[in-house]
């Protein structure tokens, strides 16, 4: 009989040890579950705002930029045709004023004549070839287009040249400008939009850790009234 007892009772002491650990894991993957939701739930949104507003900000500057430079592409375009510049009449004044809006956006000019060839080169090295590319073309058929490129780090535009009447397209002035500026500014704004959320990571461990905990108090409780009813149980097994 104090042998079955013994029996019994070491039964009854695997088997609270094996409820404790189930009932114990149970709350710790409660409690992991709940964390890692919230945490899903409230960090992915940020990363997604991050995201979109970097997004936001490069192209509205690469827009501003190109709108910027279009419209000094246009100043010089008038220029180039009042002063026929095309043929064959250039002037000091006029060279100086293209590389100067070289020099203003750190990048390259280029004028184009009807026959597809480049008349002046800020660079100095195209001067006398012949440039086929889609943005040209686009612009002799009366399109002005802009070209952002952020792995070469550029932004082209070109804007048509009209004969006197205002009726014909006799050229083309492209320009292209580094984009440095625009992407430097970006680099920084993403550091500093990395630390914040790195802050806000931080700050959501603690809330999270601190909450879940209150939100499994409940289901621990829960657990610890089942766990006395099947102890109950149990003793009520072991006088018999």
């Amino acid at each position: 009989m104090i042998r079955n007892m013994y029996i019994r009772s070491g039964e009854l002491v695997t088997i609270l040890g094996v409820k404790w650990q189930i009932k114990s894991k149970l709350i710790k993957s409660l409690r992991s579950r709940l964390v890692l939701l919230i945490m899903i739930t409230s960090i992915l949104p940020c990363i997604v705002l991050k995201e979109t507003l970097l997004k936001q900000y490069e192209e509205n500057a690469v827009s501003l930029k190109s709108a910027e430079v279009q419209n000094q592409g246009t100043i010089l375009c008038n220029q180039l045709s009042s002063s026929n510049y095309l043929e064959g009449t250039a002037s000091e004044a006029i060279n100086s004023e293209i590389l100067q809006l070289s020099n203003i956006y750190n990048g390259r000019v280029m004028v184009i004549d009807s026959e597809y060839r480049i008349v002046k080169d800020t660079f100095g090295t195209e001067e006398g070839k012949t440039i086929i590319s889609s943005d040209v073309v686009q612009c002799f058929d009366g399109k002005s287009t802009n070209h952002y490129d952020a792995k070469e780090r550029y932004i082209e535009v070109t804007s048509p040249i009209m004969a006197g009447s205002g009726k014909e397209i006799i050229g083309v002035v492209l320009i292209s400008i580094s984009a440095d500026s625009i992407l430097d500014t970006l680099e920084m704004l993403e550091s500093n939009a990395n630390i914040i959320l790195g802050m806000t990571v931080l700050l959501l461990v603690v809330i999270v850790s601190f909450l879940s905990n209150k939100m499994v108090k409940p289901f621990a409780r829960i657990t610890q009234a089942i766990e006395d009813v099947t102890e109950g149980y149990d003793n009520d097994y072991l006088k018999e």
